[in-house]
């Protein structure tokens, strides 16, 4: 056994820290206010016709496959990913209640079919056309092309322009029509790479602080962990609020169950999380699951017959848990 001073698990969870640095590009809190603004400042553009730009086509929802590994498609934020080649797809939620809720995403074709819970709306950037028209190939990828067509129907004047797209199908639900949306002109800049670059570095760094904070105040983490565990030695329940300004409680909470897990004192043990309630239970499952694969961590909804040595509940409010009586159990919440 591994002494404790040099255990694997503060490596995993500090590169685990890091992914969700490098990741905080994703946190689309004040994109749509950065969109608006980089697009209001653009100068010499010319309208180009989508239909000109892109090619068209539809992805059936009895599309399934569990290989993809990021949910369920459409995203409701752009997902970027290492392109390694040139097939570059851009995709739209086809159906939605109101332009609000258009969903987008960016997806590297590497699979024939993908897990989709809606119909969407498959596009790829026409190369042929960015080349035609000037923009040189080392400048320039399908991939920027896509982001930029997709941070622009996420600004509000390109929100504007797909509203008069829709066509009620319901009541309620509407749909974009195709035939329409192909004779859209939105305005291309010269400056197609510094768009998106101005873009990414503005949502990156505005949200990166928050994880540089993380990083900064592991060490206060991980003694806060021991402290937990120290106290789970000789108590069956235990209590620890997290700071919210470094933490939510289910961050906290899931750092703590990968940080048990792969301790060397603690391998014989099962760790379960019970997560807020059932809603969040059945969302992380669809969408979070999967990420989780590698590790010996069960997860509970709060209804759930609840088992494990150690289990680790995230508290939202009062309720009856059905929590094991020999189990060691850590309530987390926030401060």
């Amino acid at each position: 056994m591994l002494p404790f001073e040099i255990s694997p698990a503060k490596k995993i969870l500090l590169n685990s820290l890091s992914q969700n640095w490098q990741k905080a590009i994703l946190d689309t809190a004040p994109i749509q206010q950065i969109i608006d603004r980089t697009f209001e400042e653009l100068k010499h553009t010319m309208p180009v016709y989508l239909d000109n730009m892109i090619h068209f086509s539809e992805i059936e929802k009895d599309y399934v496959s569990s290989n993809l590994g990021k949910g369920d498609l459409p995203l409701n934020k752009i997902h970027f990913t290492e392109v390694k080649d040139n097939s570059v797809l851009l995709l739209m939620s086809r159906k939605m209640k109101d332009i609000e809720t258009l969903r987008v995403g960016i997806y590297n074709d590497d699979s024939t079919v993908m897990k989709l819970n809606q119909n969407i709306l498959k596009m790829k950037v026409r190369a042929d056309f960015f080349d035609a028209i000037g923009f040189e190939k080392y400048m320039s990828s399908e991939l920027i092309f896509s982001k930029y067509i997709a941070y622009y129907f996420l600004s509000t004047a390109g929100k504007q322009q797909l509203s008069t797209c829709l066509q009620s199908e319901t009541d309620v639900m509407k749909s974009l029509k195709i035939s329409k949306l192909k004779q859209l002109e939105i305005p291309v800049s010269l400056y197609v790479p510094y768009v998106v670059e101005k873009i990414e570095e503005q949502i990156y760094f505005s949200n990166a602080d928050h994880y540089f904070n993380q990083l900064d105040n592991s060490k206060s983490m991980f003694e806060a962990f021991e402290a937990i565990l120290t106290d789970v030695s000789t108590n069956y329940v235990t209590q620890f609020k997290a700071d919210k300004k470094l933490f939510t409680a289910r961050e906290f909470a899931l750092l703590l169950a990968r940080y048990i897990v792969n301790s060397p004192h603690y391998t014989d043990l099962d760790v379960s999380v019970v997560l807020e309630s059932f809603v969040h239970y059945s969302r992380f499952v669809k969408l979070h699951d999967s990420e989780w694969e590698d590790e010996p961590i069960e997860f509970y909804g709060p209804h759930h017959e609840i088992e494990g040595d150690i289990i680790i509940v995230i508290k939202h409010f009062e309720q009856n848990w059905g929590i094991p009586g020999n189990a060691k159990v850590i309530f987390i919440e926030e401060r």
